[in-house]
């Protein structure tokens, strides 16, 4: 992701998984980046969302919450009512069909 591509659309949505109870250390760099320089950078002004999911039973709503907190200070307008955090995706997606997960389906059609 350039900060050419970031300052050419109108919003954007990080999907995130969750490690050690934060952000990855890319994400986490690639949001200080395009961060750049301060109150001018790429983000500055761009409506953001954050969605995800994780191994563990909150689907990285910490690392989420860590990049809403990232991506305002950044500048971004954060959406702080789009929210989809899907915890145990390892076994979710691997013994059920997403389309009868009604956690995914519920969150999905709304």
């Amino acid at each position: 992701m350039s900060s050419y591509t970031v300052e050419k659309v109108d919003a954007i949505l990080l999907v995130t998984p969750e490690y050690n109870g934060s952000l990855p250390a890319t994400l986490s760099n690639a949001i200080d980046w395009l961060s750049r320089p301060r109150g001018e950078g790429a983000i500055t002004g761009r409506t953001a969302a954050v969605i995800g999911t994780s191994y563990g039973q909150y689907g990285g709503a910490r690392a989420h919450d860590i990049a809403r907190r990232s991506l305002r200070v950044a500048g971004a307008t954060v959406l702080d009512t789009v929210e989809f955090s899907l915890g145990a995706s390892l076994t979710r997606f691997a013994d059920i069909d997403s389309a009868d997960d009604s956690a995914v389906t519920s969150a999905s059609s709304t």
